[in-house]
């Protein structure tokens, strides 16, 4: 178990008899507050939610992301992650899961229920160890599973009985609608084309923000996708070297939302009961 960054920095302090409460709290979220920290780590996702009480992290970057992922949380004074949710096993979302398995306290792991287009792959065994290791309860969600923290309510949808012959780890993508005080929250993972459509024909809600599918790659289902939602503030997971398309970008111009993205920064979304405010 890794030593939280702020008791190390807190023993120190101690000894020479400057008080913590004098620099601890810039991380921390406010009381009724809901902070989701989305770290630019290249095309790849990681974001950390948190009331101030409760933790969720969703998906974990790359194997050369824990560090940073850790980092963050000690930096955040964060000592235990309530829930880890990875979205599916692509190495861009359960890269860093080992890592941050083995060196944080986890109280539970959510997964999709599927199996992999290549069980074999580095970062699929690493992950795969690391629950074994840990012994780590997890929960393997088909369809739908919800769950309550505070005034966060999480719903982590599964593909279901939908099978796919092509994108089937992005397609299979848990995606995770979550509400605060009122605010409606959209993380769709990598789902492409045929997983919209699917999610479309069934009916989808309107939400408040939007962490775009699949790194802002454009396909035309999109379109649709983001009139459905109708989002004021969209997010994508890229980088300047894998930018997103600009189709992509057009499409939510057209839509009149705020976009960010992570090739920019860490980007913050700040939930309160007046409303949703992002900052980068």
């Amino acid at each position: 178990m890794r030593m939280n960054l702020w008791k190390r920095l807190g023993a120190v302090l101690s000894a020479i008899g400057i008080c913590m409460s004098c620099l601890a709290g810039c991380g921390q979220a406010e009381s009724g507050t809901m902070t989701i920290d989305i770290l630019k780590i290249g095309k790849a996702d990681c974001s950390i939610i948190t009331d101030g009480e409760h933790t969720i992290l969703i998906d974990c970057g790359e194997a050369d992301d824990s560090t940073e992922i850790l980092d963050t949380l000690d930096n955040m004074q964060i000592e235990k992650v309530d829930a880890l949710i990875l979205t599916h096993y692509d190495k861009d979302h359960i890269g860093g899961a080992a890592g941050i398995i083995l060196n944080c306290e986890i109280g539970k792991l959510i997964e999709p229920d599927y199996i992999p287009e290549n069980p074999e792959s580095e970062a699929y065994v690493a992950y795969r160890e690391a629950v074994s290791q840990t012994g780590l309860p997890v929960v393997s969600v088909t369809e739908r599973s919800e769950l309550e923290m505070g005034d966060i309510l999480l719903s982590m949808i599964g593909a279901g009985e939908h099978t796919y012959t092509q994108n089937i780890d992005n397609n299979c993508s848990l995606v995770v609608e979550l509400e605060h005080l009122g605010n409606r929250f959209l993380f769709a993972g990598d789902i492409e084309k045929q997983r919209i459509s699917e999610m479309l024909a069934e009916g989808m809600d309107s939400y408040d923000f939007l962490k775009v599918p699949h790194h802002g790659i454009y396909d035309q289902t999109l379109v649709s996708l983001f009139s459905a939602v109708n989002m004021d503030y969209a997010v994508i997971t890229c980088s300047k070297k894998n930018p997103a398309d600009p189709e992509t970008l057009d499409a939510l111009s057209e839509t009149g939302c705020q976009v960010h993205c992570t090739a920019d920064g860490n980007i913050r979304v700040i939930s309160t009961e007046e409303g949703i405010k992002v900052v980068q």
